[in-house]
């Protein structure tokens, strides 16, 4: 059999070996000149074997020398093959090529993440800045407001104090008044004694109303948010500068007056009747409307409420815009405040990324780290020697067969000491 160097690229690869380059300089001289002529392909190890089993005359012992020596020779052959030696290290380089491109990837990825740290750290900064520039404002806006386009009139406080006090003040007394005139209309009996003075306020018209029941006091107590709730609305009304504002503060003020004109009517009525049921003379009319236009007491009632009513409504919007007023500066400064606390959630929220980045950074590192290691590996592997070893097996094998076939034709023709030991050299390879 000639020889046959070359295998597929697979073969090399998965069943080469690693073996430091070796020369059969221990070579006897008649199988370094089998060697010199298997140059040339003249010879097939087949017959090598036979040959060498002929000058060793079938010796048992000689066996296992001559298979290392021919093992030598393949080897030998094979380091000096350079198409074979290249075309083994060629595979080599290409995997280095790859893994070197693996790095380059990792290498390329690790800046991305490099520079997306630096943009979430910029990002930061800037936030910072812009932090910074909110709180020189805020002192700025303390020291002088008017440079900053924020015009506060330094007497709203003052008036916002004034108009809160004078408010409490007709707050209570509308309490009062319509407490004790709801009482009057609704639950009062009335007698003789009492004036229209002291039938608007009474001042036992919640102690009254309590022995009478807890519903009477109750309702006594809830009547005055009626009105207040209705000055509120009024209030709001009088802020929409749209003539849908000015028919709803209207119809309001005239809501109003008519509730305070029934209390009066009805209260008026009740103490005219009680001065008619009285009264020797026959010649008194039943109350009406007419009469009760009349009656002083009458306007006495609405104008105590109403009038009231409406200042208290005026004061009242009075002081909001004093408040308003005086709650610029203020409000300006809980917009910086809460715009700062904004960013400082923005920033706090950024620390993760940045972690998460720094995470892939250390990974990529590890997997480089690898790499380069493999790398090394396999650039060492270059300067090796490369045997085929299922090439090498074969021709072995062969040399064997020759040996064999010697010892068949020889006069002592026991072949299984010879296989024995072949089969102990050949499982070592």
């Amino acid at each position: 059999m000639a020889f046959n160097l070359f295998k597929t690229n697979k073969q090399q690869e998965a069943q080469t070996s690693q073996e430091q380059q070796e020369t059969p300089s221990s070579l006897s001289p008649h199988l370094h000149k089998i060697a010199e002529e298997n140059k040339d392909n003249s010879i097939t190890y087949e017959e090598h074997g036979y040959r060498i089993a002929g000058q060793c005359i079938g010796d048992l012992n000689a066996l296992e020398t001559a298979l290392n020596t021919a093992t030598l020779e393949i080897k030998f052959r094979q380091s000096k093959d350079q198409a074979y030696q290249a075309k083994c290290k060629q595979g080599i380089e290409g995997e280095i090529k790859l893994l070197e491109q693996q790095k380059q990837n990792l290498t390329d990825l690790k800046e991305k993440h490099n520079s997306n740290i630096e943009d979430f750290k910029q990002k930061q900064e800037n936030l910072k800045t812009d932090i910074a520039k909110l709180r020189d404002e805020a002192n700025r806006l303390k020291k002088n407001p008017e440079e900053l386009g924020v015009d506060v009139d330094k007497s709203s406080r003052l008036s916002f104090i004034i108009g809160t006090t004078i408010l409490t003040f007709l707050t209570l007394y509308l309490f009062t008044f319509y407490s004790s005139a709801a009482y009057s209309a609704f639950f009062k009996v009335f007698s003789i004694e009492d004036g229209a003075i002291a039938s608007i306020f009474d001042p036992s018209a919640l102690s009254s109303a309590y022995n009478d029941g807890v519903s009477e006091l109750v309702l006594i107590l809830l009547i005055p948010f009626v009105f207040l709730g209705l000055g509120f609305i009024l209030h709001l009304s009088q802020k929409k500068k749209t003539i849908k504002g000015y028919i709803t503060a209207g119809t309001l003020i005239l809501v109003t007056f008519l509730f305070d004109a029934i209390l009066a009517y009805d209260i008026t009525k009740k103490l005219y009747e009680l001065n008619r049921s009285n009264s020797f003379s026959t010649d008194m009319p039943e109350y009406s409307v007419n009469i009760a236009a009349s009656d002083v007491n009458f306007w006495i009632i609405i104008f105590s409420g109403f009038l009231v009513y409406i200042i208290w409504g005026l004061i009242f919007d009075y002081t909001m815009e004093a408040h308003a007023e005086s709650d610029k500066l203020t409000y300006r400064l809980k917009i910086i405040r809460d715009n700062i606390r904004e960013i400082e959630t923005k920033i706090e929220t950024i620390y993760p990324s940045i972690e998460i980045e720094k995470n892939a950074i250390r990974e990529i590192d590890s997997q480089i780290a690898n790499l380069l290691l493999k790398i090394t590996e396999k650039e060492a592997r270059l300067d090796h020697t490369w045997h085929d070893t299922i090439y090498l097996k074969q021709e072995v094998y062969n040399f064997f067969q020759g040996w064999l076939r010697y010892i068949k034709g020889s006069p002592r023709p026991n072949t299984q000491p010879h296989q024995d030991k072949f089969n102990e050299f050949y499982n070592k390879l």
